[in-house]
């Protein structure tokens, strides 16, 4: 067959004078207006005209053309015999080029037949011993033997099976299967083979002394039975080929096929015997992983990954698994995380969220450091290339504890970069680009923490930032602080959020906080016990803010914003007495509030003349505006330890507008405020009754305060002053990373 390739480049005369790429046979068979011409005449045609008139000069260039391999043709093509079984075509295919075209552009997707043994033809089929010729037996497979489902050749029927040749032994006769199988009798080779290879009841029949052999025989036959969908068949050959000899390939499938069943332990047990024998298969370990996970053994199956890691190319896809392990895992805590939070035990939920995602994050970690791509950097630590990971959803935090810091650390020229940490993909992008990566309000997911883990497995610095105190089990508060305004599942979810924040910051090299309270209980979860104040700030929104027109309507305004839901019973426990007793005793005072809050009916129906509310939350423009028209703030916080670590976001905003504030006092307070000066700070009733009349009948007071306030803030807060500190403080983590 293969000598059609070869090119005849002799003239008559035997001297070699035809170009190297000429095929005189093929040129001269394949164009029929050229059938005619002499060797010499063939050449010249072929060198003046042959290539413009875009003719071939060999049956290769041909194929090449038209994206035919001639590698595809088997090695036992015989063109003739192709013709022979297929006379619907035999007068378009003139010589042997033309039929092994056909058979590579149509013939083989068409599965035309290509070979036939007339020898074994007549010997498979006793009744065929009439048969005398060749011809006369192509003749009766064409006319009856195809229909009666009779094979052509021992290579069809082994074709059948799934199997080749090379499965046998070489010298594998009729004697020799009977020597091998003395209880079996067959009348002739082909009947043998065939019982063989469908026995029913399984007989554990040979075909060599070797049991490697034989068993690599029943796995072949099992594979193609498998590829068939015929899995009881492919079960039971699988089982026949390890009575021979035990293979990791044979345990595998067993395996596969047990996962189907649902039969898990069984189908773990064949994994694992296929690893012990030395399988380098890559789905072994994945398959292995999966099944363990499915029992919940979880640590085994992250166990086969890692080690893994050690045998396997192809990392992407164990990584991908333990992906699926660990959100499995994932899935069955966040259950038990669930009915924690739900029975308000706040305590068992914080070590249950926490062991788990110490469980993913030791997982990540170490296959991290197995997986070789994933080295640690080799060059000092760029601190100029910042990237924030943060949650985009509230627009204050993103405002004040990312976008803040990105224009602070543009001021000092440093690269910052924030991203929304449920664009998992692309964090995981930057995290390449960014030495200096800070977490901040992320809670612990698979992806959170696989994208931690990654980054310190890298080499570089993580810190973890919060401005809210999410991470002690006093949060959230009471349900009934909420005022009615929240769904005990929305309740459940807060609590669960405790818990999974505060296991994220575990996870972190360094504590980063707007506050020095929260930052004493952040810095006691990270992993180096270190942290940073980081005071929210002054920024482009409200520096390019103006003063709204001095309010001319006789009315002195106080003004209270809430932007969240938790702080209802605080206005109504702590300030609203006082408030309830200055609008009675000053008729132009007047309660102005934005946001969540919801009075009480009897208040309102009371001073209702008195009472202008927005339900609204504004978008800080608008609301900084209606701000600056105000004549005096409030800040109101009940005395506990959720409210201690409160930022003082609503005196700074008054404050640069010059407007007082009278505040809470919680630490955070004491530690930003004057007392007296920059703003009062009331620790009840009378006390915020007695900074409130003092505001609201002097004016001169009024002003004095706010202008203070104002002074203080414009040396504390400007974004040139965090922008310092903030350069500072990743300084100093860079330096104490680098001695660790």
């Amino acid at each position: 067959m293969k000598k059609i390739f070869l090119r005849s480049r002799r003239n008559a005369s035997g001297r070699d004078t035809t170009p190297a790429e000429l095929d005189l046979s093929f040129y001269r068979c394949w164009y029929n207006d050229l059938a005619s011409l002499s060797d010499a005449r063939l050449v010249m045609h072929w060198r003046k005209e042959g290539p413009e008139e875009g003719r071939h000069p060999n049956l290769n260039a041909l194929l090449q053309k038209e994206h035919l391999d001639p590698a595809n043709l088997p090695e036992d093509f015989a063109p003739e015999t192709y013709v022979a079984l297929n006379p619907d075509i035999k007068t378009s295919l003139p010589s042997s080029y033309h039929a092994t075209y056909h058979y590579l552009k149509t013939g083989a997707a068409h599965g035309r037949p290509f070979r036939f043994d007339w020898q074994f033809y007549v010997d498979a089929y006793p009744d065929l011993a009439h048969l005398k010729s060749r011809e006369e037996a192509i003749q009766h497979w064409l006319q009856q033997g195809r229909q009666d489902g009779r094979f052509p050749s021992l290579d069809d029927f082994l074709s059948s099976l799934g199997v080749t040749r090379r499965v046998l032994p070489s010298q594998l006769t009729l004697d020799e299967i009977h020597r091998l199988n003395p209880d079996e009798h067959f009348p002739n080779f082909f009947t043998a083979l065939k019982e063989i290879a469908t026995q029913i009841p399984v007989r554990k029949l040979s075909i060599s002394d070797d049991a490697a052999t034989n068993a690599n025989f029943y796995l072949q036959l099992a594979l193609h039975q498998e590829r068939i969908e015929s899995r009881s068949r492919a079960d039971e050959l699988y089982q026949l080929s390890l009575h021979f000899a035990p293979t990791a390939l044979a345990h595998e499938h067993l395996g596969n096929l047990a996962v189907n069943r649902h039969e898990l332990h069984q189908a773990v047990a064949h994994y694992q015997h296929a690893l012990k024998l030395g399988s380098r298969s890559e789905w072994v370990p994945q398959n292995l992983a999966h099944a363990l996970s499915k029992v919940h053994q979880f640590d085994k199956a992250v166990e086969v990954l890692i080690a893994a890691t050690a045998t396997q190319s192809n990392l992407d896809l164990l990584s991908d698994k333990l992906d699926d392990v660990l959100y499995n895992y994932w899935y069955t805590q966040e259950q038990v995380f669930n009915c924690l939070a739900i029975s308000h035990e706040r305590n068992a939920l914080i070590e249950t969220s926490e062991a788990a995602t110490k469980f993913v994050a030791d997982a990540y970690a170490r296959f991290f450091t197995a997986y070789s791509i994933q080295r640690k950097l080799s060059t000092p630590i760029r601190s100029n290339r910042v990237l924030i990971i943060g949650t985009f959803d509230l627009p204050q935090c993103l405002r004040y504890r990312i976008e803040q810091k990105v224009e602070q650390l543009e001021l000092a020229g440093y690269q910052a970069t924030a991203a929304n940490y449920r664009d998992h993909d692309q964090c995981d992008e930057l995290v390449n680009f960014h030495d200096v990566v800070i977490f901040y309000r992320v809670p612990a997911s698979i992806r959170t923490i696989r994208t931690i883990e990654r980054t310190r497995a890298l080499g570089k610095i993580t810190f973890y930032d919060i401005d809210d105190l999410l991470i002690d089990p006093v949060s959230p508060p009471p349900i009934e602080s909420f005022g009615g305004q929240v769904s005990l599942q929305v309740y459940a979810n807060l609590t669960k959020d405790t818990a999974v924040f505060r296991a994220a910051a575990t996870l972190c090299d360094f504590a980063i906080s707007s506050t020095k309270p929260l930052l004493d209980k952040l810095s006691e979860l990270v992993r180096y016990r270190t942290g940073f104040l980081h005071r929210n700030a002054l920024d482009d929104i409200i520096l390019k803010s103006t003063k709204a027109a001095i309010n001319s309507s006789g009315y002195i305004n106080i003004f209270y914003g809430s932007g969240t839901l938790a702080h209802n019973s605080d206005f109504i426990d702590i300030a609203l007495p006082a408030i309830n007793k200055l609008l009675q005793n000053y008729p132009k005072a007047r309660l102005v509030t934005i946001g969540h809050l919801k009075l009480p009916s009897q208040f309102l129906k009371k001073h209702g003349h008195q009472v202008v509310q927005f339900h609204s939350v504004l978008e800080p423009k608008s609301y900084l505006n209606f701000l600056s028209s105000v004549d005096i703030n409030l800040a109101v916080l009940h005395d506990d330890v959720i409210n201690d670590c409160k930022s003082e976001i609503k005196w700074m905003e008054a404050a640069y507008f010059g407007i007082p504030s009278v505040m809470s006092k919680t630490k955070n307070y004491v530690d930003t405020i004057d007392h007296g000066v920059t703003g009062f700070l009331a620790t009840n009733p009378e006390e915020w009754y007695e900074y409130l009349e003092k505001l609201t009948v002097d004016a001169s007071l009024r002003k004095q305060m706010g202008v203070a306030a104002q002074k203080h803030i414009q040396s504390t807060y400007m974004p040139e002053t965090l922008s310092e500190n903030i350069v500072n403080f990743i300084d100093s983590a860079v330096r104490q990373h680098s001695e660790i």
